[in-house]
């Protein structure tokens, strides 16, 4: 059984893939998906958006590249744009719902 903490962090994953399969060149830098994931209602501080895209980055589904010291850039890798559209399952990433 999944704690509300758990869910949380799941639906984050989720949102941020999603994110990610908007922008254009399916990446953003870590200030711009913070900024919109607080629009989508995730009140994070950045060092928990930041282990949250480490996860991510270890399980494949990003890569993170810092072009200087304080600056990560988040990119959507095809496994990460299989998981966000729900053409995989991955667990600790929220399932998506199907859309229609």
């Amino acid at each position: 059984m999944s704690t509300l903490r758990e869910r949380i962090l799941e639906s984050l994953r989720l949102c941020a893939l999603r994110l990610l399969g908007e922008a254009a060149g399916y990446r953003l830098n870590e200030s711009t998906l913070a900024h919109a994931l607080r629009d989508m209602g995730f009140d994070e501080p950045r060092d928990v958006l930041a282990a949250e895209l480490a996860w991510l980055e270890r399980h494949q589904l990003v890569t993170i590249e810092r072009p200087i010291a304080d600056v990560a850039v988040a990119t959507l890798t095809t496994k990460g744009d299989e998981v966000r559209l729900g053409v995989v399952t991955y667990p600790g990433v929220k399932r998506p719902s199907p859309r229609g």
